[in-house]
């Protein structure tokens, strides 16, 4: 029967994992927008802070009911885990100090380019070439990525260094990911994820604090706290930090994240959608064509081999 068919295709380990990750970029562009929001509204070493500490807060609890901290005596992997939030927190730092000086759109853009560098850390790591259907979808997508952005010299400022910084960090951070993934349940890997990410980021907070913020930004910081407006944005920033992390652990888990690179493109459209019913702006045609050619991108035919080692496949019933 078709709807059969439907539902035996739709619970195969590659769709479940489009899906989880076209789910994960729709997040990230509300991620992007929230983002702008809050960075408005408080100096973004605290925001980058609460961005990581909040969630954490959020998840620990769940996670205590849960059982998951009654595997936590069996500590191990824990310096990739570490690497990889110092990693993450670097990419945030640049993709929030972006967010001040660009766009949302151009921000997002940066943010999801990071398909153009995971080929080269999987190089790296693994010794692995994309093959060539992943190749056209990143190259497609990277033309659908021009046709948007149209660089002129307003894109090629000083400030697109820290742009690329983004792309590049995220990437690495993603490849991290994938190989946390595959030693460590989602749930573990999200308390890693914040519990690490808090600390790091809370030590340039804790500078920043002491040597150069002056007396009465810190009075005017504190009176922004107090205010709903400024909560509800950060609420929404550690919701959806949350939702990209486990929708994402959940399609790294099925496939590798090199595989599932080109659906990073699609919180791009997604940013344009937001800005659109937020700020009245319009995509022009060039955006137009250029969000087509990256969802195109996205459905390319590839060769998307799980995450679970061949060993485990052989054991598997």
């Amino acid at each position: 029967m078709p709807i059969k068919r439907l539902f035996t295709h739709l619970s195969q380990p590659q769709t479940t994992a489009i899906i989880y990750m076209v789910l994960s970029s729709m997040f990230a562009a509300l991620f992007a927008f929230f983002g702008k929001v809050g960075v408005e509204e408080l100096p973004f070493a605290l925001l980058l802070f609460l961005r990581f500490f909040i969630p954490l807060v959020l998840v620990v609890p769940i996670f205590f009911f849960m059982g998951v901290f009654k595997k936590f005596h069996e500590l191990h992997n824990v310096g990739l885990q570490l690497l990889r939030s110092f990693v993450e927190v670097i990419c945030q730092y640049c993709f929030f100090a972006y967010l001040i000086h660009g766009t949302l759109l151009h921000a997002t853009l940066f943010w999801s380019s990071a398909p153009l560098f995971m080929p080269i850390f999987y190089r790296w790591f693994h010794g692995y070439r994309s093959d060539r259907a992943n190749l056209m979808a990143i190259m497609i997508g990277l033309i659908g990525v021009i046709c948007i952005i149209k660089p002129d010299k307003g894109i090629f400022d000083p400030y697109s260094i820290l742009g690329v910084m983004v792309a590049i960090t995220s990437a690495l951070s993603q490849i991290l990911n994938g190989f946390n993934r595959e030693k460590h349940s989602n749930e573990e890997n999200l308390v890693y994820f914040f519990t690490f990410t808090s600390i790091i980021s809370f030590i340039p907070l804790g500078l920043y604090g002491i040597l150069f913020l002056p007396e009465s930004l810190r009075a005017q910081t504190a009176l922004a706290l107090e205010q709903l407006s400024v909560w509800t944005p950060l609420l929404a920033i550690s919701v959806t930090t949350i939702l990209i992390q486990t929708f994402r652990g959940i399609a790294f888990k099925r496939v590798k994240p090199l595989f599932l690179g080109p659906l990073f493109y699609l919180a791009i459209p997604f940013s344009g959608l937001i800005e659109y019913w937020m700020y009245g702006v319009s995509p022009d045609f060039l955006s137009v064509v250029g969000s087509v050619l990256i969802i195109l991108s996205s459905f390319i035919k590839r060769d998307m081999r799980p995450s679970v080692p061949n060993s485990q496949e052989k054991t598997t019933p």
